[in-house]
């Protein structure tokens, strides 16, 4: 009998953005001209700041190259506290943790609050999404995402939300994205409060508030956070990669 992958591994989809990517290349190099919408990354004529690049390579001369703290460096993450007053949140360094990228930080919040023996093991969220909702729910639990629709300018209606949420008790995360990949929508104040107003009153529900995003808007947008709002039962997840052309 030869190795096979779980049954929840064989559900799994390939990536389709790394898909696009790898045609988009490929004619690159044929010379074609392609505008590539495949990966969500910064113009490459915008690089990476000099300081990061400066500390990056005095680390490394330092030999700062050995294990430090699981949940990150502590000066590093007391800078991400006083960071995240910028968006109205208070978290203190020990409610917050580093982690590879935010799909990591996706991975491992669902992996702690869903799981197939729990009674709340699904996720919900809203239609268009990021590929990575629709697989890691099904590698952890067998079972894609709940995918609520979006109305013409890609916002949820809180009221279907609101109708779930109380007939369905297997609901164990919430997955707010704003701005939003891929349809760049922004949440307007008004329907993350009305979205916190609903969520609320199911305190054993968990939201993670994708936040990626937060610093690219344009027409005079402003990024609201639910967090705000539920700090105790929300997950902020936030980067380098889209905010200062880190992706590598």
């Amino acid at each position: 009998m030869s190795l096979r992958p779980s049954i929840c591994a064989e559900k799994l989809a390939p990536s389709p953005t790394l898909e696009i990517k790898s045609i988009a290349d490929a004619l690159k190099k044929e010379g074609e001209t392609v505008y590539d919408f495949g990966v969500g990354e910064m113009n490459p004529e915008i690089k990476l700041p000099s300081i990061l690049k400066t500390a990056i390579a005095e680390a490394v001369m330092c030999d700062a190259t050995h294990y430090s703290p699981a949940a990150g460096d502590p000066e590093l993450l007391s800078a991400i506290s006083i960071d995240l007053h910028r968006f109205n949140l208070t978290y203190p360094p020990s409610q917050i943790v580093v982690c590879q990228e935010p799909k990591d930080a996706f991975f491992k919040v669902c992996l702690t609050i869903m799981g197939q023996s729990s009674l709340r093991n699904r996720l919900v969220t809203f239609a268009p999404v990021y590929e990575s909702y629709q697989n890691i729910p099904v590698l952890l639990t067998g079972q894609p995402p709940i995918l609520l629709p979006t109305d013409r300018h890609f916002l949820p209606d809180p009221k279907q939300l609101e109708d779930l949420l109380r007939r369905d008790q297997t609901i164990a995360l919430i997955v707010l994205n704003s701005p939003n990949n891929p349809s760049g929508a922004v949440y307007p104040l008004g329907l993350i409060q009305e979205m916190a107003g609903i969520i609320g009153q199911h305190p054993e529900v968990g939201i993670i508030s994708d936040e990626v995003y937060r610093t690219i808007l344009y027409d005079d947008h402003q990024h609201e956070s639910i967090a705000t709002y539920l700090p105790g039962q929300t997950f902020v997840l936030g980067g380098m990669s889209k905010e200062i052309s880190g992706t590598g």
